[in-house]
Parts: structure tokens; sequence; C-alpha cells
């Protein structure tokens, strides 16, 4: 009788034990929430704002929030970080967009591969003495895009002398690696005929997935002609 009276205060204090654990848990879970709402609401960058308020809604609350950063640790898809910072970095290949939504991955480049990677982006960052790669763009898409490329060519399934086209080739067409689950779907289904571009010559419209979204934009789909 006294061993069970025992346990089950042992077990009492075990319940309380874990309700106190989910309560700091929620309540920081809160605060980090806040801070990211308020460090937000003050960046000067309308286009980095926009989409590190949407990561907060679909991803939670980052792990890091600074006045001018947010930052995930292996919350999102195999990245093992993402972050977003308040800058909109002008680049104009293949189409005219603004990056300032990075993602990196544990990737060993070596060195013979260093300059074709360097010729294909100006937004690829490769640290070789962590052997990780980081992409930055307008939006994970695009950058999960890029990352693949980057395990394409290391593997040897890209030419070196090819990088730049098939770089140019896997944006345009969205070719997304094996890995990443977590394509992000428009927030509004656009049928063609609302785009003012069309496919150029040997192109056309793909025709179920119509649209797609690429540097935080919708374009037209438009494939190979067969």
């Amino acid at each position: 009788m006294i061993i069970r009276v025992q346990k089950q205060k042992q077990d009492i204090g075990l319940v309380g034990s874990g309700k106190m654990k989910l309560i700091f848990e929620n309540w920081k879970r809160f605060i980090n929430e806040q801070k990211a709402a308020d460090s937000i609401k003050n960046w000067k960058f309308d286009d980095a704002q926009h989409y590190a308020e949407y990561l907060v809604e679909r991803y939670g609350e980052p792990d890091i929030v600074s006045n001018d950063m947010l930052l995930w640790e292996g919350k999102i898809s195999q990245f093992n970080q993402t972050y977003i910072k308040d800058e909109s970095v002008p680049h104009c290949c293949p189409k005219p967009h603004r990056d300032y939504v990075y993602s990196t991955m544990e990737i060993d480049v070596p060195e013979e591969l260093m300059e074709p990677i360097a010729k294909a982006s100006e937004s690829i960052i490769v640290d070789q003495l962590k052997n990780e790669v980081t992409a930055r763009c307008a939006d994970i898409n695009a950058n999960a895009i890029t990352l693949g490329f980057v395990q394409k060519l290391v593997a040897g399934d890209i030419e070196p002398g090819d990088a730049k086209k098939e770089y140019e080739r896997h944006i345009i067409e969205g070719i997304f690696p094996d890995w990443y689950k977590e394509k992000e779907n428009e927030k509004e289904e656009l049928n063609e005929d609302d785009l003012d571009e069309r496919c150029q010559k040997g192109y056309k419209t793909h025709p179920t997935r119509k649209t797609k979204k690429m540097y935080g934009k919708t374009y037209r789909n438009c494939v190979k002609a067969e």
C-alpha cells in the first residue's frame, strides 16, 4: 500500500513536470513569435518583409531573431538552415528579380567545380571549410532547385562546361530535386490567359501546370515542344 501511494505521487510529479514543460515551450514559442513580428514590422524592404511573414506563418517561429534576420535550424525541408535578411539584392539571371532568403545544405564541392559553380550563378555560396553550400534567392523553391543543381553537378550528372546553361534551364523549367517535398503552392491559381508573356519559339505552355512560381512571382510554365 505504501509503495502504491509513493508511485502515485511519483506519477503526479511526472504529470506536473510534463505540464510545466508544455507551458514553458508554449511561452517560449509565443515570445519568439512576438520577437519575429516585432522585428519584421521594422524591416526596410517590403519584398523581404512579406516573405518573412509568410515563412513564420507556414513554418512557425524562427530559432534566431535579430533586428534584420530570422533563422530556422533544420525546420524547413531538408535544409540545415534557412534564413531571411532585411535586404533586397538585385539579380538579373535568368530573369530580373531580387534575393533575400538563404538555404544551406551539406555538399562537399571539389576544387575543380568552384569555377563552374561561380559562373553558373552569383547567388550560390560555397563554404569549402564546412562542406556547405548556400543558395540565395527570392523563395525557397528556387533555393531547392539551386541546391539540387549543385548536387547533380557534384555527382557528375551535369558536365562542368554546361553548368551555366543547365542551371538556367533548371530554374526556368522548375526542375526540383527528389528530396524537396515542400513545393510552395500558388496562393492564387492564375489562368494562362491572365499572363502577358508568351512562350519562346520551340516551347509551349505545360498542358496541366500552366503557371509556376519563380523568384516570388508567377510566370507561364513553358516547356520544350515535342
